[in-house]
């Protein structure tokens, strides 16, 4: 770590810049990490919001979900895809004119690929081992 660079007990780091301190949020650390890796967007607060209808938070995030991510705050859903407008999941949350989107009426393949193959993981470069004990 260079000498403009640190790190606090409560695993916030920082930079110093001409001399003023800049101290990075957990998840601007969280998110930076894994963004870099180029592994898709992650979830600070990967729950769904308390103020979506009881239908949507029984299932959660899943495919054909829009809305907007925030590297604070997390998937904030706006409507689902795949659901017609009038489905307690959807109903007021649409665009006029909205059609739920039919899979069938896809004419090309849909891509299929291994990102991670066998024996895949992610790891932190961060982790060691330390062998002094604190025994108070």
């Amino acid at each position: 770590m260079d000498d403009n660079n640190f790190s606090t007990s409560a695993g916030r780091s920082g930079r110093y810049n001409n001399g003023e301190l800049a101290i990075r949020t957990d998840y601007d650390i969280y998110y930076h990490q894994l963004l870099v890796k180029r592994r898709g967007s992650p979830m600070w607060i990967p729950g769904p919001d308390m103020n979506l209808p009881t239908e949507y938070r029984k299932e959660g995030i899943n495919i054909g979900d829009v809305g907007i991510l925030y590297r604070a705050e997390g998937f904030s859903f706006l409507f689902n895809i795949f659901h017609p407008a009038d489905h307690p999941i959807n109903i007021g949350r649409v665009p006029v004119g909205f059609e739920p989107f039919d899979l069938a009426n896809l004419h090309h393949e849909v891509k299929k690929q291994v990102v991670f193959g066998p024996k895949s993981y992610i790891a932190s470069g961060s982790k060691g081992i330390s062998s002094k004990i604190n025994s108070s």
